[in-house]
């Protein structure tokens, strides 16, 4: 299992001439490092109310890693298939599973700003932009599976992480302008 090796392990293995793990397994690490960035950050609130986001963002941790090896696994079964056609669903699925769960850690994220102490932002920050940096490459990752699928029920899809990505970009520079504006920028 890859949530078990070590970090240098899992980065040799993704650095492989091997085609699993890639990018949807490494996407998948991204936002789980997002969501312990955001775990860390709250953790030093002392507002009773954060104890409930700290439940919540462990859900979501444990979630996001399971999803590191869903997706290796996916990809595996799918090279070996003999109809890869059936098989490229399992893909589409991990995927908007990840899409779907980084739209979470990301409603969440914006949730903890009163609860972050100011020398703590940069690390709410990275955590969103994380998740962000999933969101952004399970899209890629539908798109490139879309290409297979063409059918109409996935491109609604597209479209609808598409305007959120898009959304929750904005999200963050007003998050940044508002919290870092005092540095000069």
């Amino acid at each position: 299992m890859l949530i078990n090796a070590s970090l240098r392990e899992y980065v040799s293995k993704l650095a492989a001439h091997s085609a699993y793990p890639g990018g949807g397994s490494a996407d998948d690490l991204v936002l789980t490092l997002g969501i312990a960035l955001l775990q860390m950050s709250l953790s030093f609130s002392s507002n009773k109310r954060a104890y409930f986001y700290q439940r919540r963002l462990k859900v979501l941790r444990k979630k996001a890693e399971i999803l590191i090896d869903k997706d290796a696994d996916n990809f595996k079964t799918y090279l070996r298939a003999a109809d890869k056609k059936e098989n490229i669903v399992l893909l589409w699925k991990v995927s908007e599973e990840t899409a779907a769960l980084s739209v979470e850690v990301l409603r969440v994220g914006f949730r903890l700003e009163r609860f972050i102490k100011d020398n703590l932002v940069s690390d709410l920050l990275i955590g969103i932009s994380f998740a962000l940096a999933s969101l952004d490459a399970s899209l890629a990752n539908l798109k490139i599976n879309y290409r297979l699928l063409r059918k109409k029920r996935y491109l609604a899809t597209l479209r609808k992480y598409k305007v959120l990505l898009r959304n929750y970009r904005k999200k963050k520079e007003t998050l940044e302008r508002r919290r870092l504006n005092d540095c000069g920028w």
